[in-house]
């Protein structure tokens, strides 16, 4: 099995064995007994005739995209030389360009080599998929940290793996890993070539759906060491005290301001409001009051002026409706015209919708989805444009000054609100037919009374 790329179950097999008596058993059964080329098991499943073998590569893209199944690279001494696992959902075939014929290569600027949990793994926010490689593999890729060529690659290789080496470099071409020199939108593109990789991947892993399911509150150290503590055990005696304001004794707008923060709460467990009461909650918190002009200058740039502060005036977020129970309003996702303080509708009832609305479900503990989530997206060319090394983070400060602006009108208007800490940037990007690169979810927020 020199060379060859085979399948691996990488999970106990008892966790996602398909039903006994079917084709993709048959196909599952041989994998439990070790890795198999996938010709193999599509000649098991294929026994089942056609529907057999379209059941087994619908069970076998399941498990791939779940990192249930990997595809592994045999090197010469028939040990694993470089192992491919699908880190986000619809990760595709790994299959490289029968045709191509690749000239200098070189990592991609976004992609890292870092210490896995069984040697070092080669990943990038840009690719669905991780390379786990052997300690000779990952020495492989260090040379393509300049621009390199196969044939090179091969030839610095120690002859029994010049074979493995020569099988390897068009698979992590194939993954996005590796890119052709001068060829790679990364560098040319108008939004890829923006974004800096520790903002990619901060977006990446904290706003895309993980193979493994693991995001969010997984509680991974309980059991292993207390909770921190939730403040500093030497406060309540300060060196200097300052007298406490009298609350309740301030008047007129100071009053109104410090009642509302006083008896602001996150609720999620909330009923649908009509159309009306969603429009006088977005004027006063998501409407555009003026556009401001930025002249000529080649660093100028138009400004907006909200109800809310917003990094260097550029007012990146668009406040998006997914309504599934808003009477007059039909079930759909609408942008926030902040101009024509208005809706227009961008995403008919469907499968999206409905997937938004149950993990904005799943992330409050509610036992139903909501009638009402507001999505906050961000265009992240307007500020990556201005800003370098800070451009996230202060995408992420401004998500949280709406969130503030959001819940204390709410709570002006004797609504409910809720805050959400995650979504999927995936899901929403493809709802409204945009690029998770250049216009996606960046915070949810519930509404209701």
């Amino acid at each position: 099995m020199s060379d060859t790329l085979v399948r691996r179950l990488r999970v106990p097999a008892e966790s996602v064995e398909p039903l006994a008596g079917t084709p993709e058993r048959v196909a599952f059964d041989r994998l439990r007994q070790g890795p198999a080329a996938a010709s193999d098991l599509d000649e098991l499943a294929l026994r089942g005739g056609a529907v057999g073998l379209a059941r087994w590569m619908t069970w076998s893209q399941h498990a791939i995209d779940h990192g249930v199944l990997s595809s592994v690279l045999i090197g010469p001494d028939g040990a694993t030389f470089a192992e491919f696992v699908a880190q986000r959902p619809h990760a595709g075939p790994l299959e490289p360009r029968a045709d191509a014929r690749y000239g200098s290569l070189i990592l991609s600027r976004f992609a890292f080599l870092h210490r896995g949990t069984e040697g070092a793994a080669l990943e990038s926010p840009t690719s669905r998929i991780r390379a786990d490689l052997s300690p000779a593999a990952a020495r492989v890729v260090s040379g393509f940290a300049a621009a390199f060529s196969i044939e090179a690659a091969v030839a610095s290789a120690p002859p029994e793996a010049a074979s493995a080496v020569r099988r390897l470099i068009p698979l992590l071409v194939a993954c996005g890993l590796l890119i052709e020199v001068g060829a790679a939108a990364e560098d040319a593109d108008p939004v890829i070539s923006q974004w800096e990789l520790h903002d990619m991947l901060l977006h990446e892993r904290s706003r895309t759906q993980r193979s493994d399911g693991r995001r969010g509150a997984t509680f991974r150290f309980a059991g292993i060491r207390p909770s921190p503590p939730a403040h500093d055990p030497n406060l309540g005696s300060p060196a200097i005290a300052f007298r406490r304001p009298d609350l309740g004794g301030l008047q007129g707008p100071d009053g109104a301001l410090a009642h509302l923060m006083e008896t602001r709460r996150s609720r999620s467990d909330l009923e649908p409001i009509d159309a009306d009461r969603l429009g006088e909650l977005l004027y006063r918190t998501s409407r555009i009051r003026a556009v401001v002009p930025g002249g000529d200058h080649p660093a100028a740039y138009d400004k907006l002026d909200r109800p809310h502060p917003s990094a260097g005036g550029m007012y990146e977020l668009t406040t998006y409706v997914v309504v599934g129970d808003c009477p007059p309003l039909q079930r759909g996702i609408y942008r926030y015209d902040g101009i024509g303080h208005g809706l227009d509708l961008v995403c008919p009832a469907g499968p999206d919708l409905d997937r938004l609305l149950r993990d904005a479900a799943a992330a409050t503990g509610l036992s139903s989805t909501p009638s009402l989530l507001l999505v906050l997206a961000a265009d992240f060319t307007r500020l990556s444009w201005k800003y370098e090394a800070i451009a996230y983070a202060s995408i992420l400060k401004d998500v949280g000054v709406m969130f503030m602006a959001m819940q204390l009108v709410a709570t002006a208007m004797g609504l409910g609100s809720c805050p959400i800490g995650g979504g999927d940037s995936d899901v929403f990007a493809r709802a409204i037919g945009t690029d998770w690169l250049h216009h996606t979810s960046v915070g949810e927020f519930l509404i209701g009374s």
